[in-house]
């Protein structure tokens, strides 16, 4: 309950999801601390990840940025958008977030290994 310890001090927190879970099981193969993800988003394991889940993820109070002190900024980074599909998959998600007008200060489609794609969609 007391993880992540983020110092009071923080001025920015940058969430990272791996956009390869997508279309995967929702399991602890495809997702760190499974029943945590499950708590926050309302899924069961079994069901697929979609672009639903990573938002709620997000936006949930336990979720990506849990423990992110008031004042700092909160910028996601939507890590390994290595195809085409993931890339427009990950500009869903950042366009989605900035329609809600989210808690979140930016949004960045990467693949920061396989394809050196690097896109900030919103700041």
């Amino acid at each position: 309950d007391y993880e992540p310890v983020i110092p009071k001090a923080t001025t920015l927190v940058i969430g990272v999801i791996g956009l390869d879970c997508l279309g995967k099981p929702v399991s602890e193969d495809s997702i760190h601390r499974c029943e945590f993800f499950c708590a926050c988003t309302g899924s069961k394991p079994g069901e697929s990840i979609d672009r639903e889940s990573i938002i709620k993820l997000i936006l949930a109070e336990k979720g990506l940025f849990k423990g992110t002190p008031a004042a700092s900024r909160k910028v996601v980074l939507l890590n390994k958008a290595d195809t085409e599909a993931l890339i427009q998959q990950g500009e869903q998600v950042a366009q989605e977030l900035d329609r809600l007008a989210a808690p979140v200060h930016g949004c960045i489609v990467a693949s920061l290994q396989k394809k050196n794609y690097l896109t900030a969609l919103f700041a």
